[in-house]
C-alpha cells in the first residue's frame, strides 16, 4: 500500500509538472526567447518545481521498491492521471475504446500492486 500511495503522489507530480510546462509553452514555436519566457512564467516555474518533487519521490520510492513493480505501476498511473488532466484542464473527451483501455489499466494497477 505504501508503494501505491507514494507512486500515486509521484505520478501526480509528474503529470502536474508536465501539464504546467505544456501550458507555459502553449504549442508555440520554441525559440530561446520563448523558452526563457515559458520558464519564467508561473506555469513554467511551477512545472519545474513539480518535476523536481517527482524526482525526489522517485528517489525515495527506489530506495525500497522493486523496479519490476514500480515502473509498470508508475507508467499506468501516469497514463490514467494524464487522461484525467486532459479531460479536466483541456476539455478533451475520450472515446469509448479509450475509456475501456483506461479501465483495463486500472485493473492492471490492482494486479501489479497486489504483487509482493
Amino acid at each position: 500500500m505504501k508503494l501505491v500511495l507514494l507512486t500515486l503522489v509521484q505520478s501526480a507530480l509528474t503529470v502536474g509538472g508536465m501539464g504546467l510546462i505544456g501550458l507555459a509553452v502553449g504549442g508555440k514555436p520554441l525559440t530561446i526567447s520563448s523558452l526563457v519566457a515559458a520558464i519564467a512564467s508561473w506555469q513554467g516555474a511551477g512545472g519545474i518545481a513539480l518535476l523536481i518533487g517527482s524526482f525526489v519521490m522517485t528517489t525515495v520510492i527506489l530506495s525500497f521498491a522493486r523496479l519490476s513493480v514500480f515502473i509498470p505501476l508508475n507508467t499506468a498511473m501516469v497514463f490514467v492521471l494524464t487522461v484525467l488532466f486532459a479531460i479536466g484542464v483541456h476539455g478533451e473527451r475520450p472515446n469509448a475504446m479509450m475509456l475501456f483501455g483506461l479501465a483495463m489499466i486500472v485493473v492492471g494497477i490492482g494486479v501489479v500492486a497486489s504483487q509482493r
